[in-house]
């Protein structure tokens, strides 16, 4: 799996040698950028989400010790829930397909297209860029 931290802080570099291997960034990366950003945007509403659900869950159970109701409590809690299920599919759904191809985020595609003699190194980012980044093919 390729680096996205890498693609994601050397998009111009990426793109650049993807032509330089006669391949179209667009249809390669798609709109990369832009899909990344909305992912992670989902991811961090995802997390401060689930810590207001943990937050009300801990409120629920001391009302509950007390013998106060929590009905609104609950369904503010399921309301967070069902939010939360919809920004993980939202998160999962750019991972499987960015900008509309039917390509994963995170797939081998992009590997090959950028460095196709650096498969072995794919554990080592640094090692699988240094050769292609310096201009050997």
């Amino acid at each position: 799996m390729i680096d996205l931290a890498f693609v994601r802080g050397n998009l111009a570099l990426v793109e650049e040698k993807l032509r330089a291997r006669g391949v179209d960034p667009v249809t390669a990366l798609g709109d990369f950028a832009t899909v990344d950003r909305e992912r992670r945007e989902a991811i961090t509403q995802v997390e401060t989400l689930k810590a207001q659900r943990n937050k009300l869950t801990e409120e629920i159970a001391k009302r509950k010790r007390e013998g106060a109701d929590t009905t609104a409590l609950t369904e503010q809690t399921r309301t967070l829930k069902t939010h939360v299920e919809s920004l993980e599919a939202a998160a999962a759904n750019a991972d499987e397909s960015p900008a509309g191809t039917s390509r994963p985020l995170t797939s081998c595609w992009m590997i090959r297209a950028i460095c196709p003699t650096r498969l072995a190194t794919i554990g080592n980012p640094a090692a699988m860029y240094s050769n292609t980044l310096s201009g050997e093919k």
